[in-house]
């Protein structure tokens, strides 16, 4: 009887599509495919913030923008994305890398690009910080790349080594779904501890000079961070 497929994670699905055994350094298509990928999706994003600002932006950045500045950033990713997409489908013979770029500028373009009409709306309790996961991409990937390229501690591991679609889940967590992630955390927080609240405790706690009490929330978070961590490696659910 024949044994079933092995089923496929997301990093092996994405090697399957996007890999075809050719080379990948400069000149190969490769790095311009990826690029073109990386901008088209990062313009993409940028314009359905323009779209949906209340939602997909965080409160503290939408009157700093200098949207001039901004919608000139997005027309020229969007530019760029186009060229190394298309320079990608010259070079390189499978075509998965330049038409994935093309696809997603194409989306953003169909979208408005930098010229979406931002709507007047209220704001939104609940948000995602997609802006900042822009922002956050581009300035990582400014300063880090370089300097991993001129001083790597593995000069043999690529940027998509194993694990690198976990790492970039937790990066879009940790920016664009910040605030949804402390409202989560915090809002069973906040009831368990009026349920398990001590009236003594808490007494005792607020008479400490502020800097004592500061050293304790310090140590209580650090200790709930590392047993959280931990648990994340030793229990499978």
């Amino acid at each position: 009887m024949d044994q079933p497929a092995p089923r496929l994670n997301a990093e092996q699905w994405l090697a399957r599509v996007f890999a075809d055994g050719h080379p990948r350094s400069f000149g190969t298509g490769w790095i311009s495919g990826i690029l073109g990928i990386v901008l088209g999706l990062l313009a993409l994003f940028a314009v359905l913030c323009l779209h949906f600002p209340q939602y997909l932006t965080l409160p503290e950045l939408r009157s700093r923008y200098p949207l001039e500045w901004v919608r000139l950033a997005i027309d020229v990713g969007l530019l760029a994305a186009m060229a190394l997409a298309g320079l990608s489908m010259l070079l390189r013979k499978r075509k998965a890398l330049g038409v994935t770029g093309l696809a997603l500028a194409g989306a953003a373009l169909l979208l408005g690009a930098g010229g979406v009409e931002i709507p007047r709306s209220g704001s939104s309790v609940v948000y995602l910080g997609l802006d900042w996961f822009v922002l956050g991409v581009l300035s990582t990937a400014a300063v880090f790349v370089p300097l991993e390229r001129a001083f790597p501690l593995r000069s043999d591991q690529s940027a998509f080594r194993r694990g690198w679609l976990t790492d970039t889940q937790y990066f879009f967590a940790s920016h664009a779904l910040a605030q949804v992630m402390s409202v989560a955390v915090l809002a069973p927080a906040v009831m368990l501890g009026k349920v398990l609240a001590v009236p003594a405790a808490q007494g005792l706690v607020q008479s400490l000079p502020w800097i004592v009490q500061f050293g304790l929330a310090v140590l209580v978070a650090d200790l709930a961070q590392y047993g959280v961590h931990r648990a994340f490696h030793a229990v499978p659910l």
